[in-house]
């Protein structure tokens, strides 16, 4: 019994372990972030879990196999090209982080590498150029490619654990700054000897707590815009509320496209700042808009600020 589960271990490939176990610890982040239920959460790991057994009966093998370089499969090979193709068409089109950029380039060019060899080797041996017994070599750079592809995804889960992980790390750093904060607060209320050391930092007409500002006032002073991930958070900064925009700058630093204390995204909420300035409303308690101001603005974009509006107790 012993040596059948010693066996049954040794032959586990870790290629297929290790993608397994990255692709769930990503998944299960992604998840988190999208606030997921407990229920689905659970019923995700399950499924999972009966996925990779199921996987591992059917795929352990052939990852040995190709590990080894012994797996022949040109329609996984045609396959992994089709995807690499895909891969460098989005690299190209969407706006990504550049360490994204790197890791998808990286492996495009390898891709290209392996198929150019591939198809040398083919035409020396169509011209008699090489033994056909050297066409063992065409397996080995397909197998090579298959084994590229699968570090390429668990280097991207690597990264991407590893960014959430450093956010996390700097998200409970500043949420402890917030408490000690919030706690000199309290103290400096009930007795004046105490300094608060809360300043107000005020940078492009933005009011921005000491601890926003130390990470971000170079920011703003030399952009337009301040941006996380390319996209434009500046919002967050016309919150009258200075705790606020503390919260809200800590909750992108963790997730970017996670809502804000208002209930919004950043972008949706950058929307309705857009309609509102459009408008040149000034006081939103006290709306008044006549049809010559609904002119400039279409109706999706109405229906955007009345639903805003009727979410404050304000009806327009």
């Amino acid at each position: 019994m012993r040596e059948q589960v010693v066996n049954f271990l040794n032959n586990i490939n870790l290629g297929y372990l290790s993608l397994v176990i990255t692709l769930f610890i990503v998944s299960f982040i992604f998840l988190h972030n999208k606030g997921i239920n407990k229920f689905f959460m659970e019923l995700f790991i399950i499924v999972y879990v009966l996925i990779s057994w199921i996987g591992f009966y059917y795929l352990n093998d052939i990852f040995n196999l190709v590990f080894d370089l012994k797996y022949l499969d040109v329609k996984l090979y045609l396959i992994l090209l089709i995807i690499g193709n895909i891969i460098m068409i989005a690299n190209i089109n969407l706006k990504l982080p550049i360490y994204y950029k790197v890791i998808n380039y990286a492996m495009f060019l390898t891709n290209i590498v392996m198929f150019v060899a591939n198809i040398t080797l083919i035409i020396a041996s169509k011209v008699g150029a090489i033994e056909i017994s050297s066409l063992a070599n065409i397996t080995k750079f397909i197998n090579i490619n298959f084994i590229v592809f699968v570090c390429y995804l668990n280097l991207l889960g690597i990264v991407y654990i590893g960014k959430y992980l450093s956010r996390k790390m700097q998200f409970k750093i500043k949420a402890k700054e917030i408490f000690e904060q919030e706690s000199l607060k309290k103290d400096a209320a009930t007795d004046s000897s105490v300094i608060d050391d809360v300043s107000v930092v005020e940078t492009n007409s933005h009011v921005i707590t000491n601890d926003v500002s130390n990470n971000v006032s170079n920011d703003l002073s030399s952009k337009e815009g301040f941006f996380i991930d390319g996209i434009d958070c500046s919002a967050i900064f016309d919150d009258t509320d200075k705790e606020n925009i503390a919260r809200n700058y800590y909750i992108l630093l963790n997730d970017v496209n996670a809502k804000l204390t208002n209930g919004y995204t950043v972008k949706e909420y950058t929307k309705i700042k857009n309609i509102i300035n459009k408008l040149n409303i000034k006081d939103l308690n006290n709306v008044n808009l006549d049809i010559n101001v609904l002119n400039h603005i279409t109706i999706d974009e109405y229906n955007i600020l009345k639903s805003y509006l009727n979410k404050r107790g304000i009806n327009i």
